[in-house]
């Protein structure tokens, strides 16, 4: 499949009306040029917008194809079961017969910028929500985020992108040399790339990080901040934490199952959420080629902007992150029984953002949404709805 000629296809398609005329004539010389096979062009042919999604063509080329053709991509990727992944300028609602359910975590991707981009999708209407995962070895959208994703999936259209540096299903080549900052700039590619506008955004750990990190670029674009114990994000406050063993873990994955468990059990309280396919998941996705490397790389990435003097000014918040948090509603979200970033450094970093909310959700962990995704996702439905 070429996908690189379909798009190249498409781009051409929107701008060019005698490409338009040929494609409606059914000329036989219309798809000359872009070295597409048979089913290619039947596919074309035929205005099958579902069967493009599922090649993984930019869904921003789609949409303006199903719009010269007076077509709607939301109804032909819901009548193939595959949700929205990106909004039309009204909404469509949903009926009895549709094959998908608003809790429905769906497998989705998208090109950021050249990047191919998996990402994690529940809910369909209302407001947009951006999931953040955090840094530890195989973590993803779905693994980090998924016991609430359908849980907020029934208010709001949540989106929970695989990041960059050896995370998920995401391409594992793109080089990270500023590490979170390269991190924060894919989560801006992922946004543009849904043509999302405004959303909120919630982070756990490192994913907070970058989340609030967007903000301060960009925050005529967030509505709400959430984070969710973030040891990050405490450091560029200036917070000192001692190492603890929960920390050993997570820094000390050594590509095994049992290092994999080690590392669940140090986020997660609640065992009975560590279950061999979590471990299994994050262990095939940590593993995956180019997935370690990746890893080592952000890292890498990380240590260099915390050495470099002038990189590193971009990572002290003393004055930026209060500023936000005095400019877009922030909610801070923190497990009484965090192990790896602990209840005191919480209490810091309540003390250092007056201006934000903290809830503290007792028996939770680091992964909060994990061990307590019920009452994580009340209080987050309660903030954004507030």
């Amino acid at each position: 499949m070429s996908r690189a000629g379909l798009e190249r296809f498409l781009f051409r398609f929107d701008k060019e009306p005698a490409l338009q005329a040929a494609l409606e004539a059914d000329a036989a010389d219309a798809f000359d040029g872009y070295g597409l096979d048979e089913e290619e062009r039947r596919t074309l042919r035929e205005r099958d917008l579902a069967t493009l999604y599922e090649w993984g063509v930019h869904p921003l080329l789609i949409r303006n194809f199903a719009g010269t053709l007076g077509l709607s991509y939301v109804q032909a990727y819901r009548a193939r079961g595959l949700g929205t992944p990106l909004r039309e300028p009204f909404s469509l609602h949903r009926t009895e017969t549709s094959t998908m359910k608003e809790t429905d975590i769906r497998s989705r991707w998208v090109l950021a910028n050249g990047v191919r981009t998996h990402y994690s999708e529940a809910g369909h209407d209302g407001r947009t929500l951006v999931a953040l995962h955090g840094g530890g070895a195989g973590s993803s959208g779905a693994s980090g985020m998924g016991p609430v994703l359908p849980l907020l999936g029934r208010d709001f259209r949540v989106v929970a992108p695989d990041s960059i540096g050896g995370f998920g299903l995401t391409d594992t080549s793109v080089p990270t040399p500023y590490g979170l900052i390269s991190r924060a700039a894919h989560t801006a590619d992922f946004v543009d790339a849904l043509c999302l506008d405004k959303f909120s955004v919630l982070g756990n750990s490192q994913g907070a990080w970058s989340g609030a990190y967007y903000a301060m670029l960009h925050p005529d674009r967030v509505e709400k901040l959430i984070i969710v114990s973030s040891l990050t994000i405490a450091t560029s406050m200036g917070i000192k934490q001692e190492p603890n063993e929960a920390m050993r873990a997570l820094m000390g994955y050594d590509g095994s199952r049992e290092g994999m468990k080690r590392l669940l059990e140090a986020l997660i309280i609640d065992k009975s959420r560590i279950t061999d396919q979590l471990i299994d998941d994050r262990q095939r996705a940590a593993t995956r080629p180019g997935a370690l490397e990746a890893f080592r790389r952000m890292a890498q990435g990380i240590d260099f902007v915390r050495n470099d003097p002038v990189l590193k000014l971009q990572t002290q918040w003393q004055e930026a992150l209060p500023a936000l948090t005095r400019r877009i509603p922030t909610l801070i979200l923190w497990g009484t029984d965090d192990t790896f970033a602990v209840p005191a450094t919480g209490h810091a970093l309540a003390e250092m953002l007056p201006d934000a909310r903290i809830e503290w959700v007792e028996g939770a962990g680091h992964q909060v949404q994990t061990d307590a995704p019920d009452r994580a996702a009340a209080i987050i439905r309660e903030f954004l709805n507030g």
